[in-house]
């Protein structure tokens, strides 16, 4: 049972990672997930495991990222 929530925590670390390179902050994600920023820094270091609600919050977010229509950007001159 430990590994499977290791491997949770796992796949969390990894949508957070996702989350950053689609431009999202720590701090964003905690406040779409509810919860605190530190817990998301903890989790996307490796250091936490999160809780299997926790889990499913930034598992719904990262697939409504996925579903969303990309955002072109004006270039900068």
């Amino acid at each position: 049972m430990h590994s499977c929530i290791k491997v949770i925590g796992m796949n969390a670390q990894n949508r957070i990672l996702e989350l950053n390179a689609m431009g999202w902050s720590d701090n964003r994600i905690a406040k779409a997930c509810r919860c605190a920023q530190p817990t998301i820094s903890r989790i996307r270091l490796g250091i936490s495991d999160p809780r299997e609600s926790l889990v499913q919050a930034i598992d719904r977010l990262y697939q409504q990222q996925l579903a969303a229509p990309a955002t072109s950007f004006p270039e900068v001159a």
